[in-house]
């Protein structure tokens, strides 16, 4: 007879191995999944939070745009009635644009009519209730004589306009602005 060389033993999984590979196998499910959650998580909050600071800036850009507009249009018409009724501006806002425009009427005896020309938005700052909008601006001026109608002069100027907005009431309102020459 030939012996046949033994063979090895199966190693049969029993009961409790399969058990342990069962909860390891488990465990690693869900450590994967806790941290698939988390970073979704925080990938949804960063997302949220970039929304949200867009939604801002987009706000306060158009608050200044709605801004600008009205005061041409005070300027037309040549009462400051107009912009407190656009709810774009302060009453702090209003009175400065009310004084100058009593500066020219009274001092200057004059009439200004101011054309926007162009606007770019350069930066938006947003500190919770308060926000600067930094724009250039290019302005056409034609200043009128009050008895006559005449053009007294006319005027291109570009500057870099710093506005603040304050938040009134859940509404971005211009408060207070600052404007330079830009250098040609």
């Amino acid at each position: 007879m030939t012996e046949t060389a033994p063979q090895p033993k199966k190693k049969r999984r029993t009961s409790a191995s399969r058990l342990l590979l069962a909860v390891f196998v488990s465990i690693l499910l869900f450590i994967g999944l806790a941290l698939a959650e988390d970073y979704g998580r925080k990938y949804l909050d960063r997302r949220r939070a970039l929304e949200a600071a867009t939604a801002a800036d987009a706000a306060g850009e158009k608050v200044v745009e709605e801004y600008v507009a009205a005061l041409a249009e005070t300027y037309l018409k040549g009462s400051p009635v107009h912009l407190e009724q656009a709810d774009v501006a302060t009453a702090n806002q209003v009175t400065q644009v009310r004084l100058y425009m009593s500066y020219n009427h009274f001092e200057k005896k004059q009439k200004l009519l101011a054309e926007l020309k162009s606007q770019e938005v350069d930066k938006v700052e947003i500190a919770g209730g308060e926000a600067t909008v930094t724009a250039t601006e290019t302005w056409m001026y034609a200043y009128y004589d009050e008895a006559t109608a005449q053009e007294m002069s006319r005027e291109t100027e570009t500057l870099k306009v710093n506005y603040r907005l304050i938040k009134s009431a859940g509404k971005w309102l211009v408060d207070s602005l600052t404007a330079s020459e830009v250098d040609k």
